[in-house]
């Protein structure tokens, strides 16, 4: 009699389980619904970078099959219109170029070779030509009119001397920088003179030809339903730091575009209906414009007749697509911890809720070309997203993929339970908790309050990008805990806007209010509170650290602490003048007073402050000052600062870097309130 295999007790999630850890995006529907096309990233082998391949699934079987390398990064796919091929972005050359693949095999071909790349790649809707997106500069445009555009093609080692070359050419043409536009650098680059441009490529014969000129940027383009033209939004020239959008119109063959109407986008996005007659795009008003919603808006292609569709709906409005019959759209929304689908119709203009689950977030999602099918990328409190096939107007429900099925059943996952209750004023939250392994109720644990970035966004159970953070620290032994105080999307314009002129005050009641209901619970220890939060998070870390002498430790990242030196050095500089109605020359002590630094005599907690040194949306000037402040308080602070990195080091640095910052948060927890506090006392105790 053969013996039974013995079962392996899942293990604690660590740090460095995030190498193992595979992250799908893109999702995309042939034309005919039959297969998914979507990209899977994961870290590269020496965890230094990640690399990510193309997989697509049949939605009939559920088959999956891995169809690029994935040695490099091969992402954004786009299904030919006879669903024959499959057009991507990759890397393998060095820089982004296109790359296009037969469904029944064979290997890619790079049909690209741009000294600046290609991106944001669409099909012609007779599938004989690709539009796509590349950066000139004036005298780069000069040449291409008198020589033509050079796609002739190279070898990967001559585009790799050309890139090299091409760097230090620009390294030599920028020393010294000179600035002259309003935001000059973002993510982690410096801004050049060079502007995206629009391009086709004719895929038969190779040639490419630009469409657009001037110095202005040109976003998110798309064809017209028979060809002939061309949509994209188009940042106004010299207005940079302006939200206001140009939607236009060019001839598929060189011409001059045609404004049809402006908007006020971060990114203006154009979307004409099937059949042609209207477009489809996201507007937002200019009152209180970081909390306003935005709102889907559909005009003639002419730019007339602009009315709203679900003007009901209350929440930002995020993705949305036209149905195949052009009756209306699906989109996408918040809504109370969930990112939700709905449909609206052109006909009475009526909302429905198309997919609802207060534990799921729906990140991205594709519309069949001759069908209702949808394909989304879903993700839960049980493990990073998964490709998801809706029917029947969601009636039927398919899980297609579990990429991380295999690293979910070893690990000891914990659930998320949810809870409400009410801040002192009477406001009413939505919060979370995650307790650790084999939780006992008559022990208190040290408790991780983690609090949100933007201001205005909205943290979900089913959050991708902390899912393995916050089950890393219930593993460690800490009671989770996160929520959405006022300011937060997906409860409406009201709640997000509580917070315009006052970033601490109001979200301070919340978030302390939660706190104060565990204790009641009985499931913390008053002793070992702690506190993190990343952006807006780390401005709330440092500001409840200097207004409440409750936590043992604090960590805070990539913070804005001195409202005032961050105007003049981020790359939304509209964030300040937006939410508080002034800037730092106008009232320099409102800024002062509601910055964190200007209350850093109160702060008595240990900090340990994180930041990147090329974060150019929060500039790691204001955490040098604040790091400054404390050591000369003679405070217990350290500060960690992570080179080459951006704004983003949780969610794309490195990922040695991520697993490194991670380690960093749970050692100082541990060393202020966990488990290397609780041996410290009790040695105390012997003594």
């Amino acid at each position: 009699m053969a013996r039974a295999k013995k079962r392996v007790a899942p293990s604690a999630v660590v740090a460095e389980d995030f190498y193992e850890l595979k992250f799908l995006s893109t999702p995309q529907l042939s034309p005919e619904g039959d297969r998914v096309a979507y990209a899977v990233r994961t870290s590269t082998p020496d965890h230094k970078g990640y690399q990510s391949a193309l997989w697509v699934c049949e939605v009939s079987s559920g088959r999956a099959r891995q169809f690029t390398s994935g040695l490099k990064q091969d992402r954004d796919p786009r299904w030919s219109p006879d669903g024959t091929r499959l057009l991507f972005v990759s890397n393998r050359s060095g820089t982004p170029q296109l790359w296009l693949i037969p469904l029944d095999g064979g290997e890619a071909e790079q049909r690209t070779y741009l000294p600046q790349g290609a991106t944001q790649p669409c099909w012609s809707p007779d599938g004989t030509r690709v539009l796509f997106v590349s950066r000139a500069n004036n005298k780069e445009r000069a040449q291409q009119d008198r020589k033509g555009i050079d796609n002739a093609a190279l070898s990967l080692e001559e585009q790799a001397k050309r890139a090299k070359k091409l760097k230090q050419q620009e390294q030599e043409r920028t020393d010294p920088r000179l600035i002259e536009r309003t935001i000059y650098r973002a993510g982690t680059d410096y801004f050049d003179d060079r502007c995206q441009h629009l391009y086709t490529l004719d895929l038969e014969g190779g040639t490419v030809a630009r469409l657009s000129g001037g110095q202005r940027d040109h976003l998110n383009p798309c064809w017209s339903h028979d060809g002939k033209a061309i949509y994209c939004g188009a940042k106004r020239a010299g207005e940079d730091d302006s939200l206001t959008h140009d939607l236009l119109r060019y001839p598929a063959k060189k011409g001059k575009p045609k404004r049809i109407v402006q908007a006020q986008s971060w990114s203006l996005v154009p979307k004409p209906s099937p059949n042609g007659k209207q477009l489809a795009y996201l507007d937002r008003p200019e009152h209180h414009a970081p909390a306003q919603n935005a709102q889907l808006i559909v005009i003639n292609a002419d730019g007339t007749g602009k009315r709203r569709l679900g003007a009901t709906l209350d929440n930002d409005v995020f993705q949305f697509e036209w149905r195949h019959d052009g009756q209306g759209l699906l989109l996408s929304s918040a809504n109370r911890g969930a990112l939700e689908l709905y449909y609206v119709s052109l006909k009475g203009n009526r909302l429905q809720t198309y997919f609802s689950d207060q534990a799921h977030m729906v990140r991205g999602f594709s519309l069949a070309k001759r069908s209702d099918r949808v394909a989304a990328l879903v993700s839960t409190p049980e493990g990073p997203g998964d490709v998801v096939v809706f029917e029947q107007r969601c009636r039927v429900k398919r899980r297609l993929t579990r990429a991380n099925a295999l690293f979910l059943q070893k690990k000891a996952v914990q659930p998320v339970e949810e809870m409400h209750y009410k801040s002192p004023d009477g406001t009413n939250i939505q919060g979370w908790l995650i307790k650790p392994p084999h939780f006992r109720k008559d022990h208190k644990y040290p408790l991780a309050l983690e609090i949100h970035g933007g201001p205005h966004v909205m943290w979900s159970p089913a959050e991708t990008t902390m899912w393995h953070e916050w089950q890393l620290l219930a593993s460690a032994g800490y009671v989770v805990f996160f929520c959405n105080p006022r300011g937060s999307d997906g409860y409406g314009f009201s709640f997000k806007d509580a917070i315009h002129g006052d970033w601490g005050s109001g979200p301070t009641q919340d978030l302390l209010a939660g706190v104060d209901v565990l204790l009641e619970r009985g499931l913390i220890d008053p002793k070992r509170l702690c506190v993190t939060g990343g952006s807006y998070g780390g401005y709330m870390t440092a500001w409840l650290v200097g207004h409440a002498k409750r936590f043992a430790a604090a960590v805070s990242q990539r913070g804005v602490y001195d409202l005032l030196s961050f105007y003049g050095t981020t790359d939304v500089p509209r964030l300040i003048e937006g939410e508080f109605d002034t800037r730092p020359w106008e009232d320099p002590l409102r800024l002062w007073q509601a910055s964190p630094l200007a209350h850093v005599e109160r702060i008595h907690t240990p900090l340990l402050i994180l930041h990147s040194e090329r974060d150019f949306r929060v500039p790691i000037a204001t955490a040098e000052g604040l790091y400054m402040a404390l050591k000369k308080l003679g405070r217990k602070v350290k500060f960690v600062r992570f080179p080459d990195e951006g704004h983003e080091l949780s969610r794309s640095g490195r990922p040695q870097r991520v697993v490194g910052r991670l380690n960093h948060i749970l050692a100082w927890f541990d060393t202020h309130a966990g488990k290397r506090a609780t041996r410290k006392t009790k040695r105390n105790k012997n003594t």
